[in-house]
């Protein structure tokens, strides 16, 4: 049979909840299997108190089975044991009771009650699909000023999940079926009026809203407010993030530099958690998920697209003719990802020095050589080392994660991360700071092993995990309504103040510091990289932008090399690696290492000076300048949207 024309193919991408404790995750499996069974048991027996004991323990492990992003829940859904097929065993429970110990009238009125808590559950799932939609608008925004009146609220919060108070009702439909088995019939009306009232008030609560909700036409009054907005606003420029929250730290890398464009700045992404999420910034963001509106979105002010980042999703902006696309990535380093074919879609690339110039050439990517522009890193002041109260040489070793590639030695930590740290805490003489990248050990169980041991030697040497630590949680853009983006979105955000901003992350990163002494382990939430470079002596990192960064900082470094590749050969075809040590798996160069974290002789210094201007370019009292000056250059073309005249 022909696949019909109007066939559309649905990807469901589901994230595996962490498993917190094995022994805690196997003790709650253990209890709600055993409270299932005794309520099956005790209804078939029939035993009037063990069905109430045996409800209401199944209601309590309930609670814990459908909580949100825990394991237990989603593992009992993978094994079609899902809220569905456990509502099902619970109401055939109680049928099968009042089948046993009542009577047949009884019986058929339970049965229609359970069938129409059922019917509720469902009802209420579809309401509250139905609200979640209309209270998402099509097009969102932070940072504007809508304008818009009072909206209507978000539904109550028991609302939000029914599937969990379910097992509450049925409860209390169990504990009336119980008493009614011992001669009082009017309790099995009380708890099966009260179980049928129940259930039907979710469903109900969310129709009223989704119809107040609907007379409102809000989502078409938001959308309209943002477009408003942004004319009035009249962009000049737009960075644009199409990926998810997960890679939010690729904009979020620009957002200083950004802020000190002397000309309108808009940011696009393309993802609500973006949104949501997002560091705070004195720039306006507008959210638009859909690609058919953000080609059709008007904007006769705007000259430059900046890009972050390679996507799919950069397809519908990369379109329009009337914007000059160029792309600014989210960080300097010899990965292959930093050589992608893909950037020749741009009609510039800037980027930090000769050396990202020059791996495009190395890798075989052919460019014209005027579409790159050489910016240095406007992210990158002088990162001097602070004061600190330990006498030994900090060594931070920062890897990145095991990409996406058939690469195995991208990361370090299933390799010699293990090994490295090992090495490190036994010598006794050294602090060991662990700052591994975010993504590390989603994609490979190896890795994530690996890096998990490395915690637990950690942990086992005296370290805290940030979450530990009595301090509090960082400054953040955590909004004041996590779970309803249109309440984020049409209430006005307070006055922030960059510089106020600045000096809470100082004060929460030097408490941060000195609550947390002696080897540390820098997962989040933790202080930023820059921030970390600013308490390292010296650094053992991968080949990725981690490196390159910590140049500025002019001290020791090393590139672990996991590879047979000689280190000459190693250090050639990695410019980064050729201003620092290059650690193998034997550790060899470990000592040389930290003699000068230590201030001893240095073989590197000379090497570390010239890899510093190749990457990074030449060093300047503003490092925004340039990247400043560019933006201007993109104003001075005649055409717009053409390949900017050289200058």
């Amino acid at each position: 049979m022909s696949r019909s024309i109007a066939e559309r193919r649905l990807t469901v991408i589901q994230r595996v909840p962490a498993v917190r404790s094995v022994a805690t995750l196997a003790g709650w499996l253990a209890a709600t299997v055993a409270a299932y069974l005794a309520l099956m048991i005790c209804a078939a027996v029939p035993t009037a108190v063990g069905l109430a004991v045996a409800a209401f323990a199944v209601a309590v492990c309930e609670v814990v089975a459908v909580r949100q992003d825990h394991f237990l829940g989603w593992g009992m859904s993978r094994a079609s044991l899902g809220v569905t097929a456990r509502g099902l065993l619970r109401g055939v429970g109680l049928v099968l009771f009042a089948a046993r110990a009542t009577t047949p009238s009884l019986t058929i009125v339970v049965a229609l009650v359970v069938v129409g808590i059922a019917a509720a559950r469902a009802a209420a799932e579809t309401a509250a699909q139905v609200v979640a939609y209309l209270r998402t608008p099509a097009v969102a925004s932070r940072g504007f000023d809508l304008g818009l009146p009072p909206t209507p609220g978000a539904p109550p919060r028991w609302t939000v999940r029914p599937d969990a108070w379910t097992p509450f009702i049925e409860a209390i439909i169990a504990g009336g079926l119980a008493l009614a088995a011992e001669g009082s019939d009017g309790f099995a009306a009380a708890g099966l009026g009260a179980g049928a009232v129940l259930a039907w008030s979710t469903p109900v609560v969310l129709a009223i809203h989704a119809l107040r909700l609907g007379r409102s036409r809000i989502r078409q009054r938001v959308r309209d407010a943002v477009l408003d907005a942004v004319a009035r606003w009249q962009p000049e420029v737009i960075a644009y993030l199409g990926n998810g929250a997960e890679w939010r730290y690729q904009l979020e890398t620009w957002l200083r530099a950004l802020e000190a464009v002397p000309r309108p700045v808009m940011l696009v992404v393309r993802d609500y958690e973006v949104l949501r999420t997002l560091a705070p910034t004195t720039l306006p963001i507008v959210c638009i998920p859909n690609g058919n509106t953000l080609m059709e979105l008007d904007l006769p002010t705007a000259r430059a697209a900046l890009y972050v980042g390679n996507t799919a999703n950069n397809i519908h902006l990369l379109r329009r003719p009337d914007l000059c696309s160029v792309f600014i990535g989210h960080g300097d380093s010899d990965k292959g990802a930093s050589a992608n074919p893909f950037s020749r879609v741009y009609q510039e690339i800037w980027v930090a020095g000769p050396a990202a110039r020059d791996r495009y050439a190395a890798a075989g990517v052919h460019i014209p050589a005027a579409a790159f522009v050489e910016i240095g890193r406007p992210q990158l002041g002088e990162l001097t080392r602070a004061p600190d109260t330990d006498p030994r040489p900090t060594i931070l070793y920062a890897p990145t994660f095991e990409g996406f590639g058939e690469d195995p030695f991208h990361s370090s930590v299933p390799h010699a991360g293990v090994a490295i740290v090992r090495h490190l805490l036994a010598r006794g003489d050294v602090r060991v700071m662990y700052r591994p990248h975010p993504q590390t050990g989603h994609r490979d169980p190896a890795t994530r092993a690996a890096h998990l041991e490395i915690i637990a030697m950690l942990r086992a040497a005296g370290a805290l995990p940030p979450q530990d630590i009595p301090i509090g949680p960082p400054p953040s853009a955590a909004p004041q309504h996590p779970g309803d983006l249109l309440d984020r979105v049409v209430s006005r955000d307070p006055e922030w103040s960059p510089a106020e901003h600045d000096a809470e992350v100082r004060r929460w990163n030097a408490a941060y510091w000195a609550a947390s002494p002696g080897h540390r382990i820098l997962t989040p939430p933790a202080p930023d990289l820059h921030d970390c470079f600013t308490m390292a002596d010296a650094l053992i990192a991968d080949i990725s932008s981690v490196t390159s960064d910590f140049l500025a900082a002019d001290r020791p470094y090393a590139v672990v090399n996991c590879t047979e590749t000689p280190d000459a050969e190693f250090q050639k075809r990695s410019p980064s690696a050729a201003g620092g040590f290059v650690l193998a798996p034997d550790l060899a160069a470990m000592d040389a290492l930290i003699v000068a974290a230590r201030g001893g002789d240095d073989p590197s210094a000379a090497a570390r000076t010239r890899a510093r201007r190749h990457l990074l370019g030449p060093r300047t009292a503003d490092p925004t300048a340039r990247f400043c000056a560019e933006i201007d250059r993109l104003f001075q073309s005649s055409s717009r949207g053409g390949r900017p005249t050289e200058s």
